[in-house]
């Protein structure tokens, strides 16, 4: 049995008289398990005609971490912004490797050091718009998945409600020349969560 699940059929038995007229009995089961087998019970029971005996064992299935980060939404005023991640597989002793904070565009703008909570950085309260964008949690607990990475990664996106700000692509922009009697158009780029 594992758990509650009778397994016997998957089970090839091998027996072999002794010249005493004994008899020797080996079963051998043999069963694709995945984490959800974890800490599940095997039970294994032996019986004759006298009686019976059983044996059981907690069956521990080694499986890489699956990471999730919670998206998080924050005022520019907030006094304390943090994140979350979390690590499930066996053996649940991980390591955390530096949190990266990504732009909309998927290049790394700064790592940052964290283990299962990261809380970001004391910056202006008028710099706090620049916290926007996606944290990358990176976690190994030593166990391959079956596509051979042992780092595993989370995401989730950091929203922060801020005043709107001029973007730096404006200063090659600060002089615009228009004709009289002429329709102007004057560009000007603005970075603004919500």
């Amino acid at each position: 049995m594992i758990g509650q699940t009778d397994v016997t059929s998957t089970a090839s038995s091998h027996e072999t008289q002794g010249v005493d007229e004994t008899f020797t009995v080996t079963s051998t089961l043999t069963y694709t398990v995945d984490k959800n087998f974890n800490l599940q019970s095997i039970k294994c029971t032996a019986n004759n005609t006298i009686g019976g005996f059983s044996n059981q064992i907690n069956l521990f299935v080694r499986f890489p971490p699956d990471v999730s980060v919670s998206n998080v939404t924050y005022e520019m005023t907030d006094p304390t912004r943090t994140i979350n991640c979390t690590a499930y597989g066996y053996p649940d002793t991980y390591t955390y490797y530096k949190w990266q904070h990504m732009s909309l565009y998927g290049i790394i703008i700064r790592e940052l050091e964290g283990d299962t909570i990261l809380t970001l950085p004391l910056v202006p309260t008028t710099l706090r718009y620049q916290d926007n964008g996606e944290y990358v949690c990176t976690v190994s607990n030593g166990i391959q998945g079956t596509n051979g990475v042992v780092k595993r990664k989370g995401a989730a996106q950091i929203t922060v409600y801020a005043q709107p700000v001029f973007t730096a692509d404006n200063d090659g922009r600060n002089i615009q020349y228009g004709e009289t009697g002429k329709t102007v158009d004057i560009v000007v780029h603005v970075y603004s969560v919500p």
